[in-house]
């Protein structure tokens, strides 16, 4: 360096440091955004009021008179169908031949031969032998055979 060149200036002190927070600034809103939110929310409120008072009751009234239209076409002499007007009032008044004859446990399907006499019913029949819970399971069906 030679003594022609100047120093540098000497430093400043630091500046003091302040006792207290700074305030904090405030944030402050537009007049016309408040403006805005206000009437956005009174325009919502006044429109559900509409509809809860003026036009939900006015459709209700119509879809009410649409249904009372219909009911009314609907209304008149209804005769049920002739399968249903044929069949007798109560069991009693079937025919004989209506129904089937009732089938017994153990007898064999009756044949399509109706003037075929039907046996009697066995009087009393022999309790068959006890069988183990192994056979009657085997004979069950429950399982696939082995073949």
């Amino acid at each position: 360096m030679t003594p022609e060149t100047t120093a540098p200036p000497p430093k400043a002190p630091p500046p003091e440091l302040p006792l207290r927070a700074a305030r904090p600034t405030a944030v402050r809103l537009r007049r016309s955004a408040v403006q805005i939110a206000v009437l956005s929310a009174a325009g919502l409120l006044a429109g559900s009021l509409a509809w809860a008072f003026v036009v939900q009751p006015e459709l209700r009234a119509s879809a009410r008179e649409q249904a009372a239209d219909r009911r009314e076409e609907a209304r008149g002499h209804v005769r049920p169908s002739e399968l249903v007007t044929e069949q007798p009032a109560s069991y009693d008044g079937l025919r004989g031949d209506a129904l089937p004859e009732p089938r017994r446990l153990g007898e064999a399907p009756a044949a399509a031969d109706p003037e075929r006499p039907r046996p009697a019913p066995p009087a009393a029949r022999a309790a068959p032998p006890a069988r183990t819970l192994s056979a009657q399971a085997r004979e069950s069906g429950l399982f696939f055979s082995a073949a």
